[in-house]
């Protein structure tokens, strides 16, 4: 399966820049950040403590969900809520806002390579 996705509000390549990445409380790694100042949907989830921030595809048919703990929430507490109804339920129109934000995410690349084994069938 291969998705090579295109953001319907492009990252500017310019504005991507080394920063600190937390990978914990106490654990930061230095890696390609790539920054984006736009309007998007976003909403707050109290009984998680998290913002949500829906990033949307070209044809805005697909988006990338983020999730976003308050600093001082664990992020396996957010895990031990996370279920598919659940984000539907937070993701509805009626619950998210449109609001002008600071973007920042590492830079990545989405890969995935499903090997496919020839069968042989013997009579």
């Amino acid at each position: 399966m291969f998705f090579k996705g295109k953001w319907d509000n492009q990252f500017n390549k310019q504005q991507t820049k080394e920063k600190p990445f937390k990978l914990s409380k106490n654990e930061e790694k230095p890696v390609q950040m790539m920054f984006k100042k736009s309007t998007f949907n976003t909403t707050y989830i109290g009984e998680i403590f998290t913002k949500i921030l829906g990033l949307p595809y070209v044809s805005k048919e697909l988006k990338m969900i983020i999730l976003l703990p308050d600093e001082n929430v664990n992020l396996e507490t957010v895990e031990k809520e996370l279920t598919y109804k659940k984000v539907i339920e937070w993701m509805r129109p009626d619950m998210m806002d449109e609001e002008e934000v600071d973007v920042l995410l590492p830079g990545f690349k989405w890969r995935r390579i499903t090997m496919l084994r020839h069968c042989a069938l013997w009579a």
